[in-house]
Order: C-alpha cells, then structure tokens, then sequence
C-alpha cells in the first residue's frame, strides 16, 4: 500500500528532524527550488564518508551552498569536458585512417581493431560493440540525424570519419580497448600518456570511462561533489598515473579534486595554455575556498589538504 504523499508542511517538519531551519518560508522556497528527494535528499549526505560531526548540526543554507557549489563545479568541468572528447576522438580517428587506409567505416574498424586469436573475452568484447554500433546508427537515423539519414538513405557506406560522429562518448572507451595494440600506442604516445605498467596501451580507455561517468553526471544534472556518479571502479594504473604526473598522493578518485585534476592534466596533453589550465584550476580553488566560508561545518567531508599545494605544483610544472 503506498503511503500518503507528504505537503509542503509535512515535507518541512520531516526536514526538520535532520536539519536546523531558521525560517519555514524558507525551507518552503528550498523544496519548490531544489526538491525534497533531489535538493535535501540527495545533498544531505556524502558518499563514503559522514556528512558534519556528530556535535554538529548541519542548517538547510549548509544544503544550499552545497547545492550552489556543486552547480559551479558542473559548470567548470562541463566545457572542459566538451573540448576533451572532440579532441580525443579525433586523435583515435588519425591513428585509424593511417593504419587502415581504409575509408568505409565498418571495414576501417574490422581492420583496426585485428584478429581475436581465438581469445572469448575479446571476441565478446567485440561483438558487444558491434551492437551497440549497430544500435546507435539505428538510433540516430530514427532520430533524423543527418549523418545517418544521408548515408543510408543513398545506400552508401558510412566513412570512417563519419562514423566516429556518431559513437557516442559511452562508447569511445569501448572502442579504443578494441583497436589493435598497434593503434593503441599511436594514440596514447601521441597524446603523451605515459605509465610504465601501462604495455597494452589501454590506461586511455581508463580515462574515458571516468570522464564519460563525470559528464553523464553533469548532463543529466546530478550531484558530483561526492563522486557518487562512479559506474566501475578505476583501475590501479589510472591512479599512478594521476599521481606520478601531477606530484599528488592518495588519488582514489572518490574525491572530485581527483577528477580536476585529472581533467587538467589531459588538457594539459592535449596542448591547452598555461594560461587556460591555471584559470581553470584556480576558479575551482576560488570556488571551495568560497564553499568552506559559507559552511566550514560540511566541507571538512568533501575536500582535505591537498588542493592548494598541488594546483601551485602543477601550474609551475607546466
């Protein structure tokens, strides 16, 4: 039997249990601004560790500067994001086109991608993306995609190039642990990745992964303060590398500095100015610093000692 649904009212004095309100007009503004289940539900806790000590009572405006903070962290990573994907995609294109020398974008990607040797983990990883390939173009003609309806509906082979377009981020990580080793370390070596244990190439299918959990988390305007958006568990190469490459200790990546860092470093790869990197890193500095004046109390859970000691590092390394 489903229960009764909660008013305004009800809502207040539920919140009220958890957290101090000062003023109900304006717990009422926070539900209609934030929501119930998406503001004070999902902001209330971090993930992985206590939100404010136990001596301490959390207020709604802590919920609100967490909220406020976590809308400019989304805001700052997001046109990163949108320049890193372009920019890697189109990196994995070059290396194919001149491994193949093949146009027509499925017999490019069979090339690309070499035998299996009879290995079944490999095999299935390829027929996995081979569906959703084939999902995807579908998806995309349905939807009216000029790409897709121009290609098809003149019965013509779809170019590698502009194939790619239309792999969507999910799945660029997907296809990159395909491709052939020999393909793998053009990309990886021309995009300057390097990690001793990393003799497979595959650490850029590593960052992939993340990045598409980080921007999906953002596209879909969901909390990433806390991590939480994570789908898989990163690999121990991804955090030595992170670590090895921006003189940092304790990458876990269940911190969001992890992820900034992260994100400055392949920007930093991929030929950004030193200028652009530090404007970047010192507007996320800019916006904790900010976010620990309005609420010491919740701030101690997301962020320690780190940031400012190794963003100073890093831009001078640059």
């Amino acid at each position: 039997m489903v229960d009764k649904p909660l008013g305004i009212v009800e809502l207040i004095n539920e919140m009220g249990k958890k957290v101090k309100i000062d003023n109900d007009d304006d717990a009422e503004n926070f539900i209609k601004n934030f929501g119930y289940f998406h503001g004070y539900k999902g902001y209330r806790f971090f993930k992985g560790c206590k939100s404010v000590p136990s001596n301490q009572t959390m207020g709604l405006k802590d919920i609100e500067s967490l909220i406020e903070l976590d809308s400019k962290l989304k805001e700052l990573l997001y046109p990163q994001i949108s320049f890193l994907e372009p920019s890697i995609r189109n990196r994995i294109l070059i290396s194919i086109l001149k491994e193949t020398n093949e146009c027509d974008g499925y017999l490019s990607l069979r090339k690309a991608f070499g035998p299996s040797s009879g290995d079944n983990k490999k095999v299935g990883s390829k027929i996995r993306f081979w569906q959703q390939i084939y999902g995807e173009v579908n998806k995309a003609y349905l939807a009216h995609n000029r790409i897709a309806e121009y290609y098809l509906n003149c019965d013509r082979s779809i170019p590698i190039w502009s194939l790619m377009e239309l792999i969507t981020f999910g799945n660029l990580g997907h296809l990159y642990e395909n491709l052939s080793v020999a393909i793998r370390q053009s990309v990886s070596e021309g995009m300057g990745i390097k990690e001793k244990s990393d003799k497979e190439y595959m650490l850029l299918s590593d960052i992939l992964f993340l990045l598409k959990d980080l921007r999906n988390a953002i596209s879909h305007n969901n909390a990433v303060y806390d991590c939480r958006f994570i789908t898989r568990n990163p690999k121990k190469r991804i955090k030595r590398f992170t670590e090895n490459s921006c003189s940092i200790n304790n990458v876990h990546f269940t911190q969001i500095f992890d992820f900034v860092i992260l994100v400055a470093l392949i920007l930093k790869l991929l030929g950004r100015s030193k200028e652009y990197i530090t404007h970047y890193l010192y507007s996320f500095r800019d916006a904790v610093d900010e976010f620990k004046k309005s609420s010491a109390i919740m701030s101690n859970g997301i962020f320690d000692s780190r940031i400012n000691g190794t963003i100073k590092k890093f831009v001078a390394a640059i």
